[in-house]
């Protein structure tokens, strides 16, 4: 969040805690990091940056991440990065994909896609 971080000191917490993000890949939506136990207050000022910037807009939710698990899922498995210039597809790659087989990477792909087909609309 911001260029250098928010710190809980940031928002009036005696705390030494930076606030992140995450992106819940199964809801298409940011959301306060799930790997912190925040308080009230630091859930609620991370809630109202994702509104203040309207992070989970129609207009500003990325299609990226479907157009990867698609492209991936016809070339069997096998995948580039260079056609998506998204970070969530970059992070995606590095955590869950790097060093799994075609065949791993297939059955990933599509699982996800088809829960995402389900739950979206899906734009061709």
């Amino acid at each position: 969040m911001q260029p250098l971080g928010v710190n809980a000191k940031d928002i009036g917490i005696d705390e030494e805690r930076e606030l992140k993000l995450q992106y819940d890949v199964l809801n298409n939506t940011y959301v306060p990091s799930k790997k912190e136990h925040y308080s009230e207050k630091e859930d609620e000022f991370l809630r109202h940056h994702i509104d203040m910037f309207c992070l989970n807009s129609v207009e500003r939710k990325s299609t990226q991440m479907v157009k990867f698990l698609r492209d991936t899922i016809q070339k069997e498995g096998n995948y580039t990065t260079v056609e998506y210039n998204n970070q969530v597809v970059e992070l995606f790659v590095e955590t869950i994909l790097r060093g799994k087989s075609a065949k791993e990477i297939l059955k990933i792909c599509e699982n996800l896609y088809t829960y995402m087909s389900l739950k979206f609309h899906v734009p061709k």
